[in-house]
């Protein structure tokens, strides 16, 4: 079970209004009324990548992000956060060492406390990203 934060939240309610009748929450666009293709983020991100412009597009011209590329970033970012390795491990659904017995057999907590923490936090950076902090308007002493 993954925790999902609050823009998580709504970034599925939004993609349930967005999908219509569909039983899918992501259907395919191609009118066959199943889901999206497995490769349809990676196609996405490609074309994004060609559509860029400008010289901070080259790197993702010569070498084009993927979907794992999300998962490396997330990872490294709640690392650099000091969210502990068995927790993001969990939060982003890495199978447990099978030679570990202690993960495998003994140790059955699910850590949902500690996922949400993390993937809240996350969510916090994302956030942060993509809406800039307001603009706060300074009084000079004497001006107006």
């Amino acid at each position: 079970m993954i925790p999902l934060a609050p823009l998580a939240v709504e970034t599925v309610k939004s993609a349930i209004e967005l999908s219509g009748d569909s039983d899918f929450l992501f259907p395919t666009r191609l009118g066959r009324g199943g889901p999206i293709d497995r490769h349809t983020l990676t196609v996405a991100m490609v074309r994004f990548a060609k559509s860029l412009k400008g010289p901070a597009a080259k790197t993702w011209h010569a070498e084009p992000p993927t979907p794992h590329d999300l998962r490396r970033t997330c990872n490294s970012r709640l690392a650099k956060m000091g969210i502990q390795k068995e927790i993001r491990d969990r939060a982003l659904n890495h199978i447990t060492s099978l030679r570990d017995p202690e993960s495998k057999h003994y140790n059955l907590y699910e850590f949902q406390i500690e996922k949400r923490q993390a993937l809240d936090n996350w969510a916090a950076e994302i956030k942060a990203l993509i809406q800039p902090a307001p603009v706060v308007p300074i009084h000079v002493k004497g001006r107006r």
